[in-house]
């Protein structure tokens, strides 16, 4: 095995990480959620899980895994102009499902909100501006990235790997950059142009997988892999605690895709306990569902139920609890519109 393969069940316990910090994020990122929990310390000033939220950045996370399995299943000839158009069509239905659950639910808990006006309606149902569910803002510029992928794989397979990874540096830092300044003044009026920045953004840790897929074979990589065969595996994890430590402590968005390409290096290279990997790889088979699912629960609707058990463990679990259960009765769902749909 290549240091940079990834196979299925990886890719599905990777998922399952960066969903565990999806959630965890969430629920911690924001101290004024925490005013009422019990904190065994602080770090900087602030408790403990906001500290340690800092490190789980998980939208690149899915970007990586998304730009290495699309890219893969491209030079397989597994992926078509149909099959790509009725994956996201996938993805959509999840969505669409999941607002007809909890916009009428919000009807009924706040109907001066849900479902708003006819506008807004439509924003949300497009995910062109997700008012409704804040934290499902990247899904139309990845939707943006997703069409588009073919034709940027055609620029990777003409260009060399360094070569695309360069210029996709250089539209992260470039988008970056813009969206820190101009958000609040340009970018919250004019949310067309806001899509085309945050698409160009995507494409750093997008692309990056995709490199990683093409190259994932290159006999070099035998190099790579003896080198890491010869570090223990304490000291992978380790290293690996170090890494996120790092990023708790570098808020600087410019470190992000890095930390990524580091991150899942080393996590592919650890032996994770059994029942840890089965555990990560049960939360990806919910990624997407618990994902437009969880802030309903935490933030929208029943914010005072979720964080009125006060401890953050108790808090971490009633979350996913009740975000898996609703995820998996949406996927459910889901399914059977699937079949009707024969996608």
């Amino acid at each position: 095995m290549n240091i940079t393969y990834i196979s299925k069940s990886q890719s599905q316990a990777l998922k399952g990480c960066a969903l565990f910090m999806m959630v965890f994020l969430h629920l911690f990122n924001q101290t004024s959620n925490l005013q009422t929990t019990f904190s065994l310390c602080e770090v900087d000033g602030v408790p403990l899980v906001n500290f340690m939220s800092r490190g789980m950045g998980p939208v690149e996370f899915y970007l990586f895994l998304s730009g290495y399995g699309l890219y893969y299943l491209c030079k397989s000839r597994k992926l078509t102009g149909g099959g790509n158009i009725a994956r996201l069509a996938k993805l959509i239905i999840i969505y669409w499902l999941s607002l007809l659950v909890f916009v009428t639910i919000g009807h009924f808990i706040k109907s001066e909100v849900y479902p708003g006006k006819v506008l807004t309606w439509v924003q949300n149902i497009t995910a062109f501006r997700t008012t409704y569910n804040g934290e499902a803002w990247f899904l139309f510029p990845y939707l943006l990235t997703s069409l588009t992928c073919m034709g940027l794989f055609k620029l990777l397979d003409r260009f060399r790997g360094l070569k695309v990874f360069i210029v996709c540096i250089g539209l992260y830092m470039g988008s970056c950059f813009l969206i820190s300044r101009y958000y609040a003044s340009y970018f919250d009026c004019h949310y067309a142009v806001y899509h085309v920045v945050l698409y160009m953004q995507f494409m750093l840790p997008f692309m990056s997988g995709a490199i990683f897929c093409k190259y994932a074979d290159n006999e070099q990589n035998d190099i790579l892999k003896r080198f890491f065969n010869r570090i223990p595996q304490w000291a992978l994890i380790l290293f690996l605690l170090l890494l996120y430590i790092s990023r708790c402590i570098i808020s600087s968005a410019a470190f992000s895709p890095f930390y990524v390409c580091m991150f899942i290096l080393l996590f592919l290279r650890i032996k994770w306990w059994n029942w840890l990997e089965h555990c990560m790889m049960f939360l990806g088979k919910f990624s997407t569902s618990v994902w437009l699912i969880h802030t309903w629960f935490c933030y929208y609707l029943f914010h005072d139920f979720i964080y009125g058990f006060h401890y953050p463990m108790l808090i971490l679990v009633v979350e996913f609890a009740v975000s898996i259960m609703s995820g998996y009765v949406i996927q459910k769902i889901a399914a059977m519109v699937y079949r009707m749909l024969r996608l």
